[in-house]
């Protein structure tokens, strides 16, 4: 391997450590949330922090304004977990055998 493809590899590889570390947090505010298990919606705030939700409240949630947070307004909008369609029939896609 030349000298330049071996210096970038390595200077690729010390940045995409980096990549990573910094905390990503997200806040949706006032956002109707239906939990797949009742008929109803609950109006209120979700804490997301490095992909995984970290809180839920009817009432405000106060988090720092820096950089790494996105806060998004849920007003008029619905939040629901992902829907998985485990009823699949396989005899319309394969024939029988």
């Amino acid at each position: 391997m030349c000298p330049i493809k071996r210096k970038l590899l390595v200077m690729a590889i010390l940045l995409s450590s980096f990549y990573g570390m910094a905390q990503k947090t997200i806040l949706i505010n006032d956002v109707q949330i239906f939990n797949g298990k009742d008929e109803k919606t609950t109006k209120g705030n979700l804490l997301i922090v490095n992909n995984l939700i970290s809180k839920f409240s009817t009432s405000p949630i106060p988090t720092d304004k820096s950089a790494n947070t996105t806060i998004i307004d849920g007003k008029g909008k619905f939040l629901m977990p992902g829907l998985i369609d485990a009823h699949t029939l396989y005899n319309t896609l394969l024939p029988l055998l």
